[in-house]
Parts: C-alpha cells; sequence; structure tokens
C-alpha cells in the first residue's frame, strides 16, 4: 500500500504531485460545480459542505482517492496497491 499526496488548481489544471517520490503518473479528474464528468472514469462520491471545505471520495480501478476542495485548491490523497 502506497500513499501519495496530489495537489491541484482547479479541476482542469495539471496536477503536482507529491510523495516518496515511487508514485506513479494518473490523470485524475475532479467533479466541477456543475457535476461534468469525464464519462470514463467509474466513480463513487459522497460529499458534504463544512465552511468552505468540499470532501469527497473518489475510486477508480485499484485506486483510492480522499480529496477536499479548500479556497480554490484541490488537496487530494490517494491510495494503491502495489
Amino acid at each position: 500500500m502506497r500513499t501519495c499526496q496530489v495537489l491541484r488548481k482547479d479541476t482542469l489544471g495539471i496536477r503536482y504531485e507529491r510523495g516518496d517520490g515511487g508514485c506513479r503518473s494518473l490523470t485524475l479528474t475532479l467533479p466541477t460545480d456543475n457535476n461534468n464528468y469525464y464519462y470514463y472514469y467509474y466513480y463513487y462520491y459522497y460529499y458534504y459542505y463544512y465552511y468552505y471545505y468540499y470532501y469527497y471520495y473518489y475510486y477508480y480501478f485499484f485506486y483510492y482517492y480522499y480529496c477536499y476542495y479548500y479556497y480554490y485548491y484541490y488537496y487530494c490523497y490517494y491510495y494503491y496497491y502495489t
């Protein structure tokens, strides 16, 4: 199990990855305000609002994401099995 942290500036922006240097490079599609998604992602999520935070989980094949949105930035963690 490996953990990586991901920072995205917006839903279509470049993802910046932090971690141990061995994290895989992935395209992560995040929901927009009008709920547009790339159709080829299988996903589930739930969310709730607490002040300016936006929390949700994301699942894509063997990758599990936990993200939150705070003041125009997405902060994400993802996990995958090696």
